[in-house]
C-alpha cells in the first residue's frame, strides 16, 4: 500500500506544494525508502515534477496526482481554485 499525504489539497493559482508518499507493509510500517513516478490526470490544471512530485497550479479545475513505483500506486485529490 502506498499511502500520499496530503491525501487532498487545495491550491490558489500559481501556488505549489511537495507531497509525500510511503510505502506501507501489510501491518502498517513503513518500508524502505524509494523513488516515485509522479504524474497529473490534467496537465493544464497541475504542473508535476515526474521525479520530485513538486506540483503547481496552472489553471482552475480539479486533478489527480498519481505516485508510482512498483507494486505500489497512491493518489492525491488536488482543486485549484481563486482563494481571496
Amino acid at each position: 500500500m502506498l499511502r500520499v499525504d496530503p491525501i487532498s489539497k487545495t491550491l490558489r493559482l500559481g501556488e505549489a506544494f511537495t507531497p509525500d508518499a510511503v510505502a506501507l507493509g501489510c501491518s502498517g510500517g513503513k518500508k524502505l525508502s524509494q523513488s516515485w513516478s509522479w504524474a497529473t490526470t490534467d496537465a493544464t490544471v497541475l504542473r508535476v515534477d515526474a521525479t520530485t512530485g513538486r506540483t503547481t497550479a496552472a489553471a482552475l479545475g480539479a486533478a489527480t496526482l498519481n505516485a508510482t513505483g512498483s507494486p505500489y500506486q497512491g493518489e492525491v485529490q488536488v482543486a485549484v481554485t481563486v482563494i481571496p
